[in-house]
């Protein structure tokens, strides 16, 4: 095979590869257009196994026909993960101030132990040692 023919190979490849990668952007495209106008009708259901009452954290999101949370759900279930988030970086957050509070006020007090000489004053005898 002389260099010319796989030159031509190569060029014909890469011509294949972009004509299918076109076709799939015109069949996406079409698809989108088509959902667009035909939307499907999604009605409130109940969840009935044990998937979908994972899904709906028993019940509570709104589940639709198709099997799926609803938008509703879904705004529903983000919600619900934005305010666990929230109340745990409150407790984080409420936990290292007492920790700051009670144990690093003890380690500050027996420094400041150690540099004075018992009447509050600094000594300058303490900064030696």
């Amino acid at each position: 095979m002389s260099l010319k023919d796989r030159i031509n190979n190569w060029v014909e490849k890469r011509n294949a590869k972009d004509e299918a990668q076109d076709r799939l952007k015109k069949r996406k495209a079409i698809e989108k257009q088509y959902a667009k106008e035909h939307p499907k009708q999604v009605t409130p259901v109940q969840p009935e196994y044990e998937q979908e009452f994972k899904l709906t954290h028993n019940g509570k999101f709104e589940l639709g026909s198709d099997g799926k949370l609803t938008s509703k759900g879904r705004s529903q279930r983000l919600k619900f993960r934005l305010n666990i988030a929230i109340l745990s970086l409150v407790v984080l957050i409420v936990l290292l101030y007492l920790y700051f509070i009670f144990f690093m006020r003890s380690s500050i007090n027996e420094d400041w132990n150690h540099y004075t000489d018992g009447t509050g004053k600094a000594s300058i005898a303490g900064c030696f040692e």
